[in-house]
C-alpha cells in the first residue's frame, strides 16, 4: 500500500467516524469482532451474544420480570423481536433482539428517549444471567418452585 493509499484510507475512516460515530470506525477497521462485543453509542447499548435468537428472546422477556418491569408491548418476527417495558417510575425500556449470522444474536437496549447507560447495562446483565441458566433450571423457575 502506497502512502497515498494509506492517506486515502485514513481520510475515509475519519469521514465515516464523523457520520456514524466512533463505534462504526472501530468495527470498520476490524478492531472489534466476534461474540461478546458490547458498545454504548447514541443512547443505545448493543451486544452480540453467541446464542440462538429464540433463547435470547426468552431471556430478554424473563429479565424484565427479574427487574420488576412490566412488558407493555411485544413484536416478534422470523429474525427480529422487540419488547417495550415500563418500570414503577414509568421509564420506558426497549429491548430489541435480532438474529445475525449463525448462532450470533444482537441484543440492543435503550432506556427512555435519550438513553441511560447504567440501567441499560443492568438490563443487559440480567439478560446475560438468564442466558447462563441451563434449560433444566429454566423449567424449574417457570414452574414456580424457585424464584431468582
Amino acid at each position: 500500500m502506497t502512502a497515498t493509499d494509506r492517506l486515502f484510507v485514513m481520510a475515509w475512516l475519519v469521514a465515516l467516524g464523523a457520520q456514524l460515530g466512533c463505534v462504526a470506525v472501530l468495527i470498520g477497521s476490524g478492531a472489534i469482532a466476534g461474540a461478546g462485543m458490547v458498545a454504548y453509542a447514541k443512547g443505545e447499548l448493543s451486544a452480540i451474544e453467541e446464542v440462538s435468537f429464540p433463547r435470547a428472546w426468552a431471556a430478554a422477556q424473563a429479565a424484565m420480570d427479574d427487574l420488576d418491569l412490566t412488558i407493555v408491548s411485544r413484536q416478534m418476527g422470523e429474525v427480529s423481536a422487540k419488547l417495550v417495558a415500563r418500570g414503577g417510575d414509568n421509564r420506558r425500556v426497549t429491548v430489541s433482539v435480532e438474529r445475525q449470522v449463525g448462532d450470533l444474536t444482537e441484543i440492543r437496549v435503550r432506556v427512555g428517549i435519550f438513553g441511560e447507560e447504567s440501567l441499560s447495562r443492568l438490563v443487559l446483565e440480567k439478560i446475560r444471567q438468564r442466558l447462563r441458566l441451563r434449560p433444566e433450571a429454566l423449567r424449574i423457575l417457570r414452574s414456580g418452585l424457585f424464584r431468582t
